[in-house]
């Protein structure tokens, strides 16, 4: 699928390590867009058990076949996953005022670099637009009637941002023992239930900023009551939840995010540039596990039409604990055993 046929002229930055497994995939998409000025951050192997994998994600990153400036940051050292992407991106937005980033798990709809385009052209002189994300955690919202929305709660599994934005990323480490920073914080949150959980969150954040980067920039945007952009219909799959993650190695509820869609052109802006609290009340309820019903309604469907059976029966017995006096959830079971051993018997 040809997208530009003359080139993508906003800078793409690659971050990877040890999975080229992965990254071949996402370079696949990437080679079609085929972006003029491509950054590949790419961290050093532990040791010598997974030095042989870092070794194939540098072959594969030095086959870029297209016309294209490639600009490479390689650690020789292991930073870890904290400090590798973040002073990678701090070299990034040393060179240039606005990027897309992938990291090697996240495969992205070729649509996803043209919404993430036109957006970052449009709100580039509004500092209060911080990011533009392409993952949905709810798979869709809203989709009949907008392109995106605004909201506190981001993703970093593909993303968009500029300068203006990550150059406050260094200052993250004074906000959370600023008293007035947290109040602030609170108030823009404005759920206890949300706001003890972020606590939480950017408490560890604090103390692993080695192996930890998208909660501090959660908070520095937070902090500056920052607006993420989120697509209406899910651009990203996640790949990365495995056993050769480095957080993300058991099977849980994000792992169902395996499914996209093409964003449709023109973009469609919402009515209201406030927070859509729906929206971020919804992705709370991923975060800590327990989704609204209509989502697993939705992600079990999306299982169900994509013959993922064993996923819809996890993620359905999960439903079923959760929302006992749900009978949709009985109803998808029921209907999941009977594919399920038709599948076995044809």
């Amino acid at each position: 699928m040809e997208v530009f046929a003359g080139g993508f002229n906003t800078p793409i930055v690659i971050i990877a390590y040890n999975r080229p497994h992965l990254l071949q995939q996402v370079l696949s998409i990437v080679r079609q867009v085929q972006p003029t000025q491509l950054f590949l951050v790419v961290d050093g192997h532990k040791s010598h058990t997974d030095n042989e994998k870092c070794q194939e994600v540098r072959y594969l990153l030095s086959n870029i076949d297209w016309p294209c400036d490639v600009r490479r940051d390689y650690s020789e050292e292991n930073q870890g996953c904290g400090y590798r992407i973040a002073s990678g991106l701090d070299r990034v937005f040393q060179q240039v005022d606005k990027a897309i980033i992938l990291e090697d798990d996240c495969l992205p709809h070729p649509t996803f670099f043209p919404f993430c385009q036109t957006l970052l052209t449009h709100y580039e002189h509004e500092d209060n637009i911080t990011q533009i994300c392409g993952t949905n955690r709810l798979l869709q919202w809203k989709n009949k009637e907008q392109s995106y929305l605004f909201a506190r709660y981001g993703s970093a599994w593909g993303w968009a941002t500029w300068r203006r934005s990550w150059q406050k990323y260094g200052g993250h480490s004074r906000l959370w023992s600023d008293p007035g920073v947290r109040e602030k914080i609170e108030r823009v949150i404005g759920q206890p239930q949300q706001y003890d959980y972020f606590c939480q969150r950017y408490r560890q954040a604090e103390a692993s900023p080695r192996l930890i980067w998208d909660y501090q920039w959660s908070l520095v945007q937070l902090a500056g009551a920052g607006r993420s952009i989120i697509p209406t219909v899910n651009l990203v799959k996640n790949l990365g939840f495995n056993a050769d993650a480095t957080h993300t190695h058991r099977f849980c509820l994000s792992n169902l995010i395996q499914d996209f869609q093409p964003m449709t052109f023109p973009l469609r802006g919402p009515v209201s540039s406030d927070y859509d609290d729906e929206y971020d009340r919804r992705h709370f309820a991923f975060s800590i596990g327990k989704p609204e019903p209509d989502s697993l309604t939705l992600m079990i469907d999306k299982l169900i039409s994509a013959g993922r059976f064993v996923h819809a029966l996890l993620l359905l017995n999960k439903a079923i604990t959760q929302y006992p006096d749900e009978p949709r959830f009985q109803k998808q079971r029921e209907l999941v055993l009977q594919l399920r051993a038709q599948k076995q018997y044809v």
